[in-house]
């Protein structure tokens, strides 16, 4: 599909399944009233530059942005509880990711492929609280982790996370 740009109104509740799926679409702005997108509404949307998420969403289903190659960063807002397996799979130009404490689950892969992250800032009081791995291992040695204050050593004995090049803890 040729589709390159979509305005979304305000007063949008939903984003059904697969509704974006294959397009050009170049820009995402969710209005604050998106509460719920649909399983892969925006993957293969290689021309996405800028994402920005609604402040409303609850969560970020399974395959929701997988290769949205061309972000650059990306910040969960508070209001999400959960991502989804492989939601932000193989956006390789994604350098900074934020996920806040309040997001409750990551689903395995959730932010996998060959993505070379400089910067992870996640709010989980304890590392413990992720079950599956939400990142690849290959490129950990390249990039700083941003945990809470008083979690660095937890973080630094973790599976998932001791392989990090630095684990660097962020005031409250």
């Amino acid at each position: 599909c040729f589709l390159k740009s979509v305005f979304f109104p305000n007063g949008l509740k939903e984003i059904g399944k697969e509704a974006f799926m294959n397009t050009r679409i170049e820009s995402v702005e969710l209005p604050d009233t998106v509460a719920k997108i649909g399983e892969s509404c925006f993957v293969r949307c290689y021309s996405m530059k800028v994402l920005k998420l609604s402040n409303s969403l609850e969560s970020i289903p399974d395959y929701a942005f997988m290769d949205c190659t061309k972000i650059a960063s990306l910040s969960i807002p508070p209001s999400v509880k959960y991502i989804g397996k492989s939601a932000f799979l193989n956006m390789y130009a994604l350098d900074v990711v934020v996920i806040p404490k309040t997001v409750i689950n990551i689903g395995p892969s959730a932010f996998g492929g060959p993505t070379l992250f400089k910067e992870v800032h996640i709010g989980f009081e304890t590392p413990d609280d992720i079950k599956e791995n939400p990142f690849d291992d290959k490129h950990k040695k390249e990039c700083d982790l941003y945990v809470p204050f008083g979690t660095r050593y937890a973080y630094s004995r973790h599976p998932f996370f001791r392989t990090y090049r630095n684990i660097i803890t962020e005031d409250k």
